[in-house]
């Protein structure tokens, strides 16, 4: 696939691997984790193939009944509405899982308020979380889930979704490495000089410790 001229990416996902997408800022993680549900409005070309479909064929709504999920890096705050009418109208089949999932990522008290407003920045990711829980994808993408929230957020965030990712395939985007670990990753990308490629996952540490450049 092609973005805008300017990105060229390449690549699979194969089912259950949990898979690091890095790269420097402004580099195209973002949008090209946005694409995959046709939420880029910049200019693509190519496929991204998910259950024998074009991804970039169809309308955002119809790629999330196929079973693809995101999380992105800005959450939207809805006056008027209520984070449970959200998790109801996202998934009614999970309606009963609502409590039991709330309460592991210790947000059961922003149930009955409205979605995102006045929720500090670990509440509003983990909210977050709890959407793309409900929703149930097959394929899950994470846009820096993790950022600027606090130690406790990134732990309870961590530990669950370790549990929740066992069965299913992830590509996640985060400048946190430690989220890396956490997980166990199984592959990593990296976006240099607009290409996606792949490198061995000790590349980590050497841009832990000496950057991109």
């Amino acid at each position: 696939m092609q973005i805008n001229d300017l990105l060229l990416a390449n690549f699979d996902l194969k089912k259950g691997q949990k898979v690091a997408l890095i790269g420097p800022n402004g580099a195209g993680k973002s949008t090209l984790l946005a694409s995959f549900l046709n939420l880029s409005q910049l200019k693509k070309t190519g496929q991204i193939n998910f259950k024998g479909q074009n991804l970039l064929d169809l309308p955002t709504c119809e790629i999330a009944r196929l079973g693809v999920g995101i999380v992105n890096q800005q959450s939207v705050v809805i006056k008027n509405l209520t984070l449970q009418t959200v998790l109801e109208a996202i998934n009614p089949t999970k309606k009963s899982e609502i409590a039991v999932l709330s309460r592991k990522l210790k947000v059961k008290h922003l149930l009955d308020r409205q979605l995102n407003f006045n929720y500090s920045g670990g509440e509003m990711r983990r909210a977050e979380l709890l959407q793309l829980m409900i929703q149930d994808p097959e394929l899950v993408l994470i846009d820096e889930l993790d950022a600027g929230v606090d130690i406790d957020s990134r732990r309870i965030i961590y530990n669950v979704l370790r549990d929740w990712l066992k069965d299913k395939t992830a590509l996640i985007v985060s400048h946190d490495f430690e989220i890396y670990q956490a997980l166990a990753i199984d592959r990593l990308l990296v976006i240099e000089n607009m290409r996606v490629v792949e490198k061995d996952l000790a590349y980590l540490r050497q841009v832990k410790e000496r950057g991109y450049a």
